[in-house]
């Protein structure tokens, strides 16, 4: 419990919180104004902590335990726990379910202890009212007997065994989430999810089901689409099936309809629906909380919804794993150890026959074979060590390689390695000259650190390539902004010349002699696609990429920088994302202790959707 004297006046707390450096200029602006407008200390100091915990990726702040976290934070309000006595005495946070009245309906505090900015408590029960209204089977029911044979021919095997539970979850729930690692089998589970789906309706004499399929970013929304595509050619289907399918895939944002005056508000929302009969979202896992409630709560009740994504990778960038929250909450501890996934289908097929009543690890499925590398792989090995946070296990795996490997480095010899790799591993990328194979050798190797500035950050690692590369390799960047052999990164959408968010290319002298810049073609058979240098959208140099620009993407061979502090930014989490982008082998370049302290620490996100769904499920009946 804290000892520190809770601030007298509204002033004092302010002079405090700024003092601390642990808040930002909103934070503080929203402390002074609730503060003053409700006459209370109480207020003000709530109003900071949730805005501060917003700002920190948090959905809400547990006062409940803000002693054990944060004890320095805990002094400076004068207790967590008496903070939230305080906000219920003086009426200055309301209960989530009523959040009417100001300046109460600012915030609001929960039975647990949890203290939100009101519009994220409005959210979260959004979505886990949302989660639970679809908790159920699906209607019309599917035809069993159908279901079963187009099971045993699109998913053959025993290592599709979890990909056929998931497809089945999906055929007869109106709710599943499907988890995995990367390369596990979602898209294309979810393809065959498509063909299936067509074939029930097609033998019971209705239209084909309207697809939406969504992404959160532009280049996610352009993969999936892809991929779909390429899967649908692929597949044993009647051409009728085939046929039905032609689905178009779009960022959330697109789908929804922004509306250009009111940012964060859409033409589609529960009075006016998407139209959709089956809604797919992949890497369901980079979308915050307010964005997945917003497209829930536009999706048509008798909709089916699929939501993919990876619960062990990074979180959204802004607040909130909803992904992995609800996924918790659904699927319970077992759910990951669960072998038997044919019995699986099996007892879900024969319970949706029975009629009976649906339960909830039922929406929830886990892909654990992983298709990008072998299971016997130093990077597979690697993986499931970081998961688990196992240190010792990780150490040895980088020990005994032979495609994993860690690189003990001190400041100095991070730059001679990054000198070395930049000669070895990226050079064979300029010798590439003309832009189409420089772009297929730009996907061979990458760079992967935690931050973007500072030591070890993205800007002076690029920098030290660069540099490197003048040196080797005839790179002439010369302190200019474009060059030959630049590799570029888009870091917006720009949706009339159709490049995303994410994307990569490159820049090189085409065939008409002239510095531009060049990105994949929608199909591999067709060349680059060239855009001028003064077209190009935001953009960065990407020899080296952030781990959470990476999310999506994939590469033959990694190597990951990691900074030779302690940061609270590098966690578990984000050594497994930077794990999981390669396909044939990976390199850390830190120390041991760095690696540990990493494993070592989890990228929590506070939220209270695990009990607020469980909540929603009980009012649901």
């Amino acid at each position: 419990m804290s000892t520190g004297r809770a601030p007298a006046t509204c002033a004092e707390l302010c002079a405090r919180l700024e003092a601390s450096g642990s808040f930002e200029p909103l934070a503080l602006a929203l402390a002074v104004t609730l503060g003053r407008v409700a006459g209370s200390v109480a207020v003000a100091a709530g109003a900071a902590l949730a805005a501060r915990a917003v700002a920190l990726g948090h959905v809400c702040v547990d006062l409940a335990t803000l002693p054990e976290l944060e004890p320095e934070l805990d002094a400076l309000v004068g207790g967590g726990p008496a903070l939230a006595a305080a906000l219920v005495r003086e009426g200055g946070a309301a209960p989530a379910a009523r959040l009417d009245a100001w300046p109460a309906a600012a915030l609001a505090l929960d039975g647990a202890g949890r203290l939100y900015l009101a519009r994220y408590a409005h959210y979260q029960g959004v979505l886990a009212r949302a989660l639970a209204g679809r908790l159920g089977w699906h209607a019309p029911g599917p035809d069993l007997a159908l279901l079963r044979r187009g099971l045993g021919r699109l998913f053959v095997g025993e290592s599709l065994a979890g990909q056929r539970l998931a497809a089945a979850t999906a055929l007869v729930a109106r709710l599943t989430l499907v988890a995995g690692g990367p390369g596990t089998g979602k898209t294309t589970t979810v393809t065959r999810v498509l063909a299936l789906a067509v074939e029930q309706a097609l033998a019971a004499g209705r239209p084909p089901p309207r697809v939406l399929l969504v992404a959160p970013t532009g280049k996610a929304a352009q993969r999936l689409g892809e991929a779909v595509a390429r899967g649908l050619a692929e597949l044993d289907c009647a051409p009728e099936v085939a046929a039905a399918l032609a689905p178009e895939a779009r960022t959330i944002h697109r789908a929804l309809g922004p509306r250009s005056r009111t940012p964060g508000r859409f033409v589609h929302d529960a009075e006016h629906p998407l139209a959709c009969d089956l809604l797919v979202c992949d890497e369901a896992s980079m979308v915050d909380l307010a964005l997945l409630a917003k497209l829930l709560a536009a999706v048509p009740a008798t909709a089916r919804v699929v939501l993919l994504g990876d619960p062990d990778q990074l979180a959204a960038v802004d607040a909130g794993a909803a992904f992995a929250d609800a996924y918790a909450a659904l699927a319970g501890p077992e759910a990951d150890d669960a072998a038997d996934d044919d019995g699986a289908t099996e007892a879900l097929l024969a319970a949706c026959a029975a009629g009976a009543p649906f339960a909830a690890p039922r929406a929830a499925v886990r892909l654990r074979r992983a298709q990008r590398y072998a299971e016997t792989s130093g990077i597979a090995a690697l993986a499931r060590a970081v998961r688990r946070g196992d240190a010792p296990e990780a150490l040895r795996v980088l020990a005994d390689g032979p495609d994993v490997a860690l690189r003990e480095l001190g400041p100095r010899a991070l730059g001679r390695a990054l000198d070395e790799l930049a000669t070895r591993d990226v050079a064979p990328y300029l010798a590439a000259r003309a832009p189409g194979p420089r772009l297929a050798a730009l996907g061979r190797f990458r760079l992967l650190c935690a931050h973007r500035r500072g030591p070890a950050g993205v800007a002076d690692v690029n920098l030290r390539v660069e540099r490197a590369l003048a040196r080797s390799a005839g790179l002439a960047p010369r302190g200019r902004l474009h060059y030959d052999g630049r590799p570029l990164l888009v870091t917006r959408n720009d949706y009339r010349i159709e490049l995303y968010n994410g994307e990569l290319g490159v820049e090189a002298v085409g065939p008409d002699g002239v510095l531009g810049a060049f990105f994949p073609a929608s199909s591999p058979e067709a060349p680059p696609r060239a855009l001028p240098l003064e077209r190009l959208p935001p953009h960065e140099t990407a020899f080296a990429m952030t781990v959470h620009r990476s999310q999506g993407s994939e590469f033959e061979r990694v190597a990951l920088v990691l900074p030779e502090r302690t940061s609270q930014l590098v966690s578990r989490e984000l050594v497994y994302t930077a794990v999981t982008r390669a396909r044939r082998s990976l390199v850390v370049l830190g120390s041991a202790a760095a690696l540990c302290d990493a494993l070592g620490r989890r990228s929590v996100r506070q939220s209270g959707l695990g009990d607020a769904l469980a909540d929603a499920r009980a009012d649901e009946g």
